[in-house]
């Protein structure tokens, strides 16, 4: 990677086909974070798949968190490239601080698919209160050591659809642990332990 590039015309194709992408995925998560965090009977009342103010909501969330994590993560790394330094290891060791971040920031996508009033980053970050560690691990971790084990396992290009099948059961799972993780630190699951 070069800091600076030559200049290229804005391929504004490209923009919209991943703003629809990103729209397709709001709109599947939402669904999914409902099936997983509400009752039966709410979720026979709502049509499973809807586009509304609940998910360009969950997509603008989704827009600022990843503008929160990307941005210190890739001016870092150009600043550690200009000084000529290989990121490959500061560069993962760069990931864990910004992975506690987002688990904690990430509590706004389950509290915006149920249409909680207190959706905020804010809010996200006090609800995760002495919970961050153990978001950082259910949500973040998994995820980043999977991604691991396939740059160094799975650098063959005959497995791509063998570890995109992966990464959607995953993904479902990291899912449902996040809609749980929300539901239990909200109290809408009381602990059984007394």
């Amino acid at each position: 990677m070069h800091l600076l590039y030559e200049f290229r015309p804005i391929d504004y194709s490209l923009i919209i086909y991943y703003l629809f992408n990103l729209l397709i995925i709001s709109l599947v998560l939402v669904s999914c974070h409902r099936i997983f965090l509400m009752s039966n009977e709410d979720i026979k009342k709502t049509k499973i798949l809807r586009f509304g103010v609940r998910e360009w909501n969950f997509l603008a969330w989704f827009i600022k968190t990843g503008l929160i994590i990307l941005l210190p993560y890739y001016l870092f790394s150009l600043i550690i490239e200009g000084i000529g330094i290989t990121i490959t290891f500061i560069d993962n060791i760069l990931f864990i601080p910004l992975l506690y971040v987002f688990s904690r920031l990430s509590l706004v996508f389950p509290a915006t698919a149920v249409g909680s009033k207190n959706t905020s980053f804010t809010d996200a970050w006090k609800l995760s209160q002495n919970n961050g560690w153990h978001l950082t691990f259910l949500v973040g971790f998994i995820p980043w050591c999977l991604g691991l084990a396939e740059e160094l396992l799975f650098n063959l290009t005959d497995y791509h659809l063998v570890i995109d099948f992966i990464w959607l059961i995953i993904g479902l799972f990291e899912l449902g642990l996040l809609s749980i993780s929300y539901a239990y630190l909200k109290g809408y699951i009381e602990d059984t332990e007394e």
